[in-house]
């Protein structure tokens, strides 16, 4: 008698398309396996493209091509690269974290104002999805605290009549809760640099 269990060589397999595959469950080791086998090395995808491509029956070989009346160059393109070199300046340090830890005041203290050294962290859990929202204000605050502007105005405002500089500034006070009698409360002031 056949149990119900039924099990099958995983290269009978197939994810259907569209079927989420939950990779933040995999430890360390599997993900970077399944990284490693999800993509072809360079040289051997650089050798299916041109394989592809210098095909008879591929869209630019053979005679579909001429029916348009086109010529198509079927190597790749030689560029010249370069390497920048490093200023051997450390300018940000980057934490991806996998959730929240008391180490993250400490990297924080000692980064910023011991070393003198900006940090950024980030959830890896959050990095791991690709939220295009998630990643653009990730990268918002990296531009911002090394020293990029996120935004900026086109034109003059009219009312302030054009010529002279201007300094935008902005404050704000945040205070620890009635019961926490430890903590201080925290102001702040912002100020624009590079108006107009």
């Amino acid at each position: 008698m056949l149990s119900d269990l039924l099990l099958f060589p995983l290269e009978f397999c197939v994810l259907v398309e569209g079927q989420r595959y939950p990779k933040e469950n995999l430890d360390k080791d599997a993900a970077l396996l399944l990284k490693r086998i999800s993509l072809a090395p360079a040289l051997e995808r650089k050798n299916t493209i041109c394989q592809m491509v210098q095909a008879d029956d591929a869209p630019c070989g053979g005679e579909f091509i001429k029916n348009f009346g086109m010529d198509v160059v079927k190597n790749m393109t030689s560029v010249v690269g370069r390497i920048i070199s490093c200023k051997g300046q450390l300018q940000i340090v980057l934490c991806v974290m996998s959730g929240k830890h008391p180490g993250y005041k400490y990297l924080k203290w000692v980064s910023e104002t011991q070393i003198g050294v900006i940090t950024q962290c980030c959830s890896s859990s959050h990095a791991n999805k690709g939220s295009d929202q998630y990643l653009a204000n990730l990268a918002l605050k990296i531009n911002a605290k090394l020293g990029g502007s996120n935004m900026e105005l086109n034109d003059s405002l009219p009312c302030l009549g054009g010529g002279d500089p201007v300094m935008f500034m902005g404050a704000d006070v945040n205070h620890p809760g009635a019961w926490n009698m430890t903590c201080p409360s925290i102001a702040a002031v912002v100020a624009s640099v590079n108006w107009p």
